[in-house]
């Protein structure tokens, strides 16, 4: 009895097999590709804000994002085309077409061969294309946020750059504090406004001897328009505008400083520094980033993250305008933290993340970026940290061969306000210090409050991409 039950069994299983492998053989190749795609269940797309809505999860196939090909084809604005027979994909925006086969890798943009690294396929009826290609192909920008397991599609944002000219030099584009610098006839005129008394210009040539200076005073309303006359000068030379704020005082203290003017046959033209020119270069190369990559703050833990956003929300409470909430923050940070000179000097900086800047009051340039960096996220303003070589402590002050090829040794911030981006130094604006373990207070200026790329190269090189 147990031997017929033996056999019945293999019999059956038999049987069974063989079933098996005729269903195999009759099945539709594209149920079987479809097999090797993982679904992400908890994966969304957004495209401009929206969330896309599929009855169709997105599937994961080599590691892309493959979603139902008619939802975001009319999303993103492109008019669908298919041919059953060739399996054959258009889809068309104004002049431009984008062409896919179901089950290859080739497709077209405009008849330019592309090479998908996953084909189309078709699930259940349903035909799904690579998310990124089809965005991408049509100029739109395509992010994943890891954190919360989200496609985000949006537009190319291209920031506006301010590329300076040899005719004219500003400082910056701060209307509360700046100068700047043209011809007017054989003169140079500097007009601008400051905040003080009195000040001094201060004309030297290339070996930085000075040839000539003029005390001027400064109006209640901070506006100056002053001279130099160009007439008996001839090769380089730089400009410094020197600042009395003390009434009682007969010190000012540098506030513009080293300006560069060529004078030759009476022309004026002002040369930028060797620097310039390549931190043009990446300021263009990143200024298509889009803003919304620069929002986050998960990077910070939650309960430090709650007291962070608490703050930036008290510094701006009544603020209206982006550029004037940045501008609240840059002088908070610059009147309450402390360059950390002791940890400097040491070499032992303690914590240079935000939230341990705000609470000992004190940091290197690394903190200090990373607090401005997180109080303008928490106030919905697009912040990013650069880093690079600054012209600071234990530099020789000059671009030469050691500072030209040396690695980075300062951070700072750009913020993206009204279609461009900000640079500002919340480092080298105050002179707060903390040394002999003593909080000593400085003094205060904007001078990297929005600052010019051209007189920020002056002292700062750009190194590394956007954090």
């Amino acid at each position: 009895m147990a031997l017929r039950q033996t056999n019945t069994t293999k019999r059956i299983i038999k049987l069974l097999l063989t079933m098996l492998l005729i269903t195999a053989i009759l099945l539709p190749s594209t149920v079987s590709v479809a097999n090797t795609a993982t679904t992400i269940s908890t994966t969304k797309i957004l495209v401009y804000g929206k969330e896309l809505e599929l009855k169709v999860q997105p599937q994961t196939i080599n590691g892309r994002i493959m979603v139902p090909l008619r939802p975001i084809f009319e999303a993103i604005g492109l008019d669908v085309g298919w041919n059953p027979e060739t399996k054959n994909i258009i889809g068309t925006k104004n002049e431009l077409v984008v062409s896919l086969v179901v089950g290859e890798k080739n497709a077209y943009i405009n008849n330019k061969l592309e090479t998908l690294d996953v084909p189309p396929i078709i699930v259940d009826g349903n035909t799904l294309v690579p998310v990124r290609f089809i965005a991408e192909a049509t100029g739109l920008r395509v992010r994943w946020d890891e954190y919360t397991k989200t496609v985000l599609i949006d537009e190319l944002v291209k920031a506006e750059v301010y590329k300076e000219n040899d005719k004219e030099f500003i400082t910056g584009y701060n209307e509360e504090s700046f100068l700047k610098l043209t011809k007017n006839n054989n003169k140079l005129n500097i007009q601008g406004k400051v905040e003080g008394y009195w000040g001094l210009l201060k004309l030297y040539n290339s070996s930085g001897r000075e040839i000539s200076s003029a005390k001027f005073n400064i109006p209640t309303n901070g506006n100056i328009n002053e001279n130099i006359d160009l007439t008996k000068l001839e090769g380089t030379y730089s400009v410094s505008v020197y600042i009395n704020n003390d009434k009682n005082d007969n010190y000012a203290w540098s506030y513009y400083t080293d300006i560069p003017i060529t004078v030759k046959d009476r022309n004026l033209s002002f040369e930028p520094s060797v620097v310039y020119e390549d931190n043009l270069k990446e300021v263009m190369k990143n200024s298509i980033f889009s803003p919304r990559d620069y929002l986050s703050l998960n990077h910070i833990k939650e309960d430090e993250r709650k007291v962070l956003i608490n703050l930036a929300e008290e510094i701006t409470r009544g603020i209206d305008s982006d550029y004037d909430k940045l501008l609240a923050i840059n002088n908070w940070i610059s009147n309450n933290i402390y360059y950390d000179y002791d940890g400097y000097y040491s070499q032992n900086y303690g914590r240079t993340d935000a939230y341990g800047t705000y609470e000992s009051r004190r940091s290197v340039c690394q903190g200090y970026a990373e607090l401005t960096l997180a109080l303008g996220r928490a106030v919905g303003i697009p912040t990013r940290l650069v880093s690079g070589y600054g012209l600071g402590l234990s530099t020789n002050k000059t671009w030469d061969e050691s500072s030209l090829s040396a690695g980075s040794n300062h951070a700072w911030n750009e913020a993206f306000i009204e279609d461009r981006w900000v640079i500002l130094d919340t480092t080298w604006n105050t002179f707060n210090k903390y040394e002999n373990k003593s909080f000593i207070e400085g003094r205060k200026r904007l001078r990297y409050f929005d600052i010019s790329l051209i007189y920020f190269s002056e002292t700062h090189r750009i190194i590394s991409e956007f954090d």
